[in-house]
């Protein structure tokens, strides 16, 4: 699916749902892999890595040069495996003001 700059996969396995994940593009800067996640019955099965493939994919085609991820703890061992290396973490803090 597309909707202006932001791509969603869902991925199946005998016609059942078994994961999705987004891409973000921002040619010809580059793009963000982002929000994947895989239904509990289907990890293992190499369904995250098949969604990372096609998510690059899809960055190649739109030409973007570089892609960064938002991955946590569960994506990184997999991601890390494909190649991928941190460079950098991102933190978020809260506005703890009342309101």
């Amino acid at each position: 699916m597309a909707a202006g700059n932001r791509r969603v996969i869902l991925a199946t396995i005998d016609g059942e749902p078994a994961g999705s994940a987004g891409l973000t593009l921002y040619p010809p800067a580059g793009a963000i892999i982002n929000g994947g996640a895989v239904r509990q019955k289907f990890r293992g099965r190499g369904v995250y890595r098949a969604m990372v493939a096609a998510r690059l994919e899809i960055a190649r085609e739109a030409g973007a040069p570089g892609i960064a991820v938002w991955g946590g703890p569960m994506s990184a061992p997999i991601l890390s495996k494909l190649g991928f290396q941190t460079v950098g973490w991102r933190k978020f803090y809260l506005d703890g003001a009342p309101g």
